[in-house]
């Protein structure tokens, strides 16, 4: 079974030039109100970079990062990258309240 990370690199190596990710025109939006369209190839780029940066930052297989991220396009970009890593990704809802925050980033371990 292939991880998000070989699935994606697969892809990106078959469909270089088709797009990948697309968010469209949408005036109001504060990114990309014009709306923007990412290619296979340009995600690879990105997310080689941003793989490397968190690898020379420590980060590899087991480890878990939280995310406080806007729903944009971007977040993918850093799921794929991690997910090279054997990172978790933990998305965090910057609608929760400071206790669901705390509870949700307290390390708990049940088996």
């Amino acid at each position: 079974m292939n991880t998000l990370y070989e699935a994606f690199k697969a892809s990106a190596k078959k469909y270089a030039s088709n797009g990948f990710l697309c968010v469209p025109p949408l005036a109001k939006r504060n990114y990309y109100p014009d709306g923007v369209e990412f290619t296979y190839s340009d995600c690879d780029e990105a997310i080689e970079k941003l793989k490397s940066a968190y690898e020379n930052a420590g980060y590899g297989y087991g480890h878990r990062i939280g995310f406080l991220l806007e729903n944009r396009p971007e977040y993918v970009l850093h799921l794929i990258a991690l997910n090279g890593l054997g990172v978790s990704c933990v998305p965090i809802n910057p609608d929760y309240r400071h206790d669901e925050v705390l509870y949700q980033m307290s390390i708990r371990t049940q088996i």
